[in-house]
């Protein structure tokens, strides 16, 4: 990450059909693949993540979740699952 952030982890978890419908990026999906990605980041950082997330047409749709206000608390928290 460019803006002073650590990837962890960065696992490919398949592709499958979207539970409904998505528009994004003036098209309409049915199928999409899923990605999990651990980092650690800053909260400029994160800012930057999302507007990049967000303006990527490959992205119908992304989430990040919270692990922890320090590293002590984010270590080990979650492990990625194991590839399909």
């Amino acid at each position: 990450m460019d803006s002073g952030g650590v990837v962890r982890g960065f696992q490919h978890l398949g592709a499958s059909d979207l539970p409904y419908r998505m528009r994004r990026h003036q098209e309409v999906f049915r199928t999409g693949v899923t990605w999990a990605m651990q980092f650690d980041a800053s909260p400029n950082a994160m800012t930057a993540l999302r507007r990049h997330l967000s303006f990527d047409e490959r992205v119908i749709r992304f989430t990040v979740i919270k692990l922890g206000d320090t590293l002590q608390e984010c270590t080990g928290a979650y492990k990625l699952p194991p590839p399909p």
